[in-house]
Protein backbone atom coordinates (compact mmCIF):
# COMPACT_ATOMS: atom_id res chain seq x y z
CA UNK A 1 0.00 0.00 0.00
CA UNK A 2 2.83 2.59 0.37
CA UNK A 3 4.07 2.10 -2.63
CA UNK A 4 1.07 2.95 -4.28
CA UNK A 5 0.66 5.79 -2.30
CA UNK A 6 4.44 7.08 -3.17
CA UNK A 7 3.34 7.02 -6.97
CA UNK A 8 -0.35 9.24 -6.26
CA UNK A 9 2.22 11.70 -4.71
CA UNK A 10 4.82 12.05 -7.47
CA UNK A 11 2.31 11.72 -10.47
CA UNK A 12 1.69 10.27 -13.59
CA UNK A 13 5.14 11.65 -15.68
CA UNK A 14 8.26 11.60 -12.84
CA UNK A 15 10.85 8.70 -12.10
CA UNK A 16 11.43 7.36 -8.96
CA UNK A 17 14.11 10.48 -8.07
CA UNK A 18 11.53 12.88 -8.93
CA UNK A 19 12.74 14.06 -12.63
CA UNK A 20 9.94 14.25 -15.67
CA UNK A 21 10.53 11.39 -17.86
CA UNK A 22 8.21 12.30 -20.28
CA UNK A 23 9.21 15.93 -20.62
CA UNK A 24 13.08 15.35 -21.29
CA UNK A 25 13.21 12.28 -23.25
CA UNK A 26 11.57 11.29 -26.55
CA UNK A 27 13.50 8.33 -26.34
CA UNK A 28 13.61 5.10 -24.27
CA UNK A 29 15.86 3.87 -21.65
CA UNK A 30 15.99 0.56 -23.58
CA UNK A 31 16.51 1.91 -26.95
CA UNK A 32 19.53 4.20 -25.27
CA UNK A 33 21.02 1.36 -23.63
CA UNK A 34 20.69 -1.26 -26.92
CA UNK A 35 22.57 1.69 -29.11
CA UNK A 36 24.87 1.56 -26.66
CA UNK A 37 25.38 -2.17 -26.69
CA UNK A 38 25.88 -2.02 -30.55
CA UNK A 39 28.80 0.41 -31.22
CA UNK A 40 30.38 -1.30 -27.97
CA UNK A 41 30.16 -4.89 -29.73
CA UNK A 42 31.30 -2.71 -33.15
CA UNK A 43 34.23 -1.52 -31.22
CA UNK A 44 34.85 -4.75 -29.97
CA UNK A 45 34.91 -6.12 -33.61
CA UNK A 46 37.23 -3.48 -34.95
CA UNK A 47 39.68 -3.97 -32.38
CA UNK A 48 39.80 -7.62 -32.83
CA UNK A 49 40.74 -6.85 -36.29
CA UNK A 50 43.60 -4.50 -35.81
CA UNK A 51 44.78 -7.18 -32.83
CA UNK A 52 44.63 -9.45 -35.61
CA UNK A 53 46.24 -7.28 -38.36
CA UNK A 54 48.89 -6.30 -35.50
CA UNK A 55 49.36 -9.89 -34.87
CA UNK A 56 50.18 -10.80 -38.36
CA UNK A 57 52.53 -7.82 -38.87
CA UNK A 58 54.39 -9.04 -36.31
CA UNK A 59 54.82 -12.15 -37.55
CA UNK A 60 56.08 -10.98 -40.95
CA UNK A 61 58.36 -8.88 -38.85
CA UNK A 62 59.94 -12.28 -37.48
CA UNK A 63 60.20 -13.67 -40.65
CA UNK A 64 62.07 -10.30 -42.07
CA UNK A 65 64.16 -10.18 -38.93
CA UNK A 66 65.76 -14.09 -39.37
CA UNK A 67 66.00 -13.82 -43.29
CA UNK A 68 68.07 -10.29 -41.88
CA UNK A 69 70.33 -12.06 -39.55
CA UNK A 70 71.07 -14.35 -41.87
CA UNK A 71 72.00 -12.50 -44.98
CA UNK A 72 73.98 -10.37 -42.27
CA UNK A 73 75.99 -14.03 -40.82
CA UNK A 74 77.06 -14.95 -44.64
CA UNK A 75 78.03 -11.63 -45.20
CA UNK A 76 80.38 -11.43 -41.81
CA UNK A 77 81.33 -14.77 -42.85
CA UNK A 78 82.24 -13.12 -46.43
CA UNK A 79 84.24 -10.69 -45.14
CA UNK A 80 85.97 -12.27 -43.05
CA UNK A 81 87.31 -14.83 -45.51
CA UNK A 82 88.57 -11.79 -47.25
CA UNK A 83 89.65 -10.58 -43.73
CA UNK A 84 91.93 -13.57 -43.39
CA UNK A 85 93.02 -14.22 -47.24
CA UNK A 86 96.21 -14.49 -47.95
CA UNK A 87 98.17 -11.11 -49.44
CA UNK A 88 99.38 -11.83 -52.82
CA UNK A 89 102.71 -10.81 -54.20
CA UNK A 90 103.20 -8.91 -51.05
CA UNK A 91 101.10 -6.56 -52.01
CA UNK A 92 100.22 -4.10 -49.61
CA UNK A 93 96.37 -4.32 -48.86
CA UNK A 94 96.30 -1.00 -47.14
CA UNK A 95 97.97 0.85 -50.40
CA UNK A 96 94.72 2.11 -51.18
CA UNK A 97 94.32 4.31 -47.59
CA UNK A 98 95.86 7.79 -47.63
CA UNK A 99 98.35 8.39 -45.29
CA UNK A 100 96.26 10.67 -42.97
CA UNK A 101 93.66 7.74 -42.60
CA UNK A 102 95.79 4.93 -42.00
CA UNK A 103 97.52 7.88 -39.00
CA UNK A 104 94.37 8.29 -37.52
CA UNK A 105 93.75 4.09 -37.63
CA UNK A 106 97.76 3.84 -35.97
CA UNK A 107 97.04 6.90 -33.18
CA UNK A 108 94.57 4.55 -32.15
CA UNK A 109 96.61 1.47 -31.73
CA UNK A 110 98.43 1.93 -28.20
CA UNK A 111 101.71 0.33 -29.58
CA UNK A 112 102.21 2.19 -32.47
CA UNK A 113 105.59 1.20 -32.68
CA UNK A 114 105.17 -2.15 -33.30
CA UNK A 115 102.87 -1.23 -36.32
CA UNK A 116 106.23 0.34 -37.52
CA UNK A 117 107.37 -2.74 -38.01
CA UNK A 118 104.68 -4.24 -40.71
CA UNK A 119 105.85 -2.47 -43.73
CA UNK A 120 107.97 0.35 -44.84
CA UNK A 121 105.08 2.92 -45.55
CA UNK A 122 103.84 2.08 -41.94
CA UNK A 123 107.66 2.33 -40.43
CA UNK A 124 107.36 6.05 -42.34
CA UNK A 125 103.64 6.63 -40.90
CA UNK A 126 104.32 5.48 -37.66
CA UNK A 127 107.61 8.02 -37.72
CA UNK A 128 105.84 11.13 -37.69
CA UNK A 129 105.53 12.48 -34.82
CA UNK A 130 101.04 12.73 -34.62
CA UNK A 131 101.63 8.84 -33.61
CA UNK A 132 103.86 9.15 -31.25
CA UNK A 133 101.79 10.68 -28.59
Amino acid sequence: MAGKQRKARRGKGSNEKGGDVTASSSVPPATLASRRVDALKAKIVQLRSRDAEITEQIERDHRERGEVRAALAEAEAELEVEVLAPVANGVDPTEWLPEELLMAILIQVVTAGVCGLVCRRWYNVCQDGRVQR
